[in-house]
């Protein structure tokens, strides 16, 4: 059984058309790809990412939105949470309850770099993160509370936290979904642990460009387990491990190149066997999902059996929307 495939967009500005994007959307779409990621990009010189979402609502009819939330006060610019819980509820009855929020990391937050040092600023750092997810989770969920019927009680409506505070919460019309959105939140370093209670997130992000917990498939297992319980995420039926930002592209020279690395594991056509993978894994750090259509689909069951749900991938540019929409929806098929 394969994870279920995200892709994730580049930003749209000047170099990057609206004409061109739409048109990888709905190459996605019908490929039955299980979501589409627009990053956050407040303060930045693209497009507005709610603004992006917002448009493809009228045209996505089957993926999951994922609207990306950079979290973290004095690294980036922010966003008020019951604001971006409003633009999610408003997005989730546009587009009949398919919007997803994650919350992301800046990238000045030293604990989400390579380095896995355990400095007592690092420390301090991931643990203001940690309270300021917390504070935030907190009012996003009161918002999609505050659109039920009868949900009209002061207590139940306000929140005053460490972070971010909210009085009297209003939320009409409600989101589609029973529950409100979806949120998933980045995994911490591992090498850092942060006593601030449990998190009540949806799913787990791990980035894969600077995951650095062990650079085997077991490491990855045990770490997914160590962080799901921290979340509180094992008894959750929307429970979803995202593995953020692995590369893909399908590449006919790149089997090849593997076919020479690992001789007599590899299949006919190019196509590698789980033996090969497991061996190609043994040997390297997580590799991305770079091949062909078979390579692609073994690696991708082999991060599944390790706990992962979805790969949300990056795609090379230029990409060949007639060879993308084949191979997703032959991996779609698998």
């Amino acid at each position: 059984m394969l994870p279920k495939f995200g892709l994730i967009l580049p930003p749209l500005n000047a170099r990057w058309s609206w004409k061109e994007q739409l048109t990888l959307c709905r190459v996605i779409d019908q490929a039955r790809a299980n979501s589409i990621w627009v990053g956050d990009n407040i303060g930045s010189d693209y497009v507005d990412s709610f603004s992006i979402l917002a448009a493809l609502a009228g045209h996505i009819h089957k993926s999951m939105l994922v609207a990306e939330v950079t979290v973290g006060k004095g690294f980036a610019p922010q966003r008020h949470p019951a604001l971006v819980a409003k633009a999610a509820t408003s997005l989730d009855v546009l587009c009949s309850g398919r919007v997803v929020i994650a919350l992301r990391a800046p990238l000045g937050l030293s604990m989400f770099t390579a380095s896995a040092s355990e400095t007592p600023r690092s420390i301090s750092a991931e643990s203001n993160w940690m309270y300021e997810v917390n504070d935030i989770i907190t009012i996003m969920k009161i918002m999609f509370e505050a659109a039920r019927e009868g949900n009209d009680q002061e207590e139940k409506s306000s929140f005053f936290g460490k972070n971010w505070s909210i009085a009297r919460a209003v939320n009409l019309p409600g989101p589609i979904q029973s529950k409100g959105p979806p949120i998933f939140v980045e995994a911490p370093n591992h090498a850092v642990k942060v006593d601030v209670g449990p998190v009540h997130g949806d799913g787990l992000l791990i980035n894969f460009s600077t995951y650095n917990y062990s650079n085997d498939l077991e490491g990855l297992r045990n770490y997914i387990g160590e962080v799901s319980a921290w979340l509180e995420m094992e008894a959750n039926p929307r429970r979803r491990i995202v593995l953020y930002g692995i590369p893909l592209a399908i590449e006919d020279s790149y089997a090849e190149k593997i076919s020479r690395e690992l001789p007599g594991e590899i299949g006919g056509n190019n196509s590698l066997t789980a033996k090969a993978v497991n061996g190609l894994l043994e040997k390297r750090t997580l590799p991305p999902l770079v091949g062909t259509s078979t390579y692609i689909a073994n690696l991708a069951s082999t991060y599944r059996s390790v706990g992962v749900d979805e790969l949300a991938c990056t795609l090379p540019n230029p990409t060949d929307p007639v060879i993308l929409q084949a191979t997703l929806s032959w991996l779609a098929s698998h």
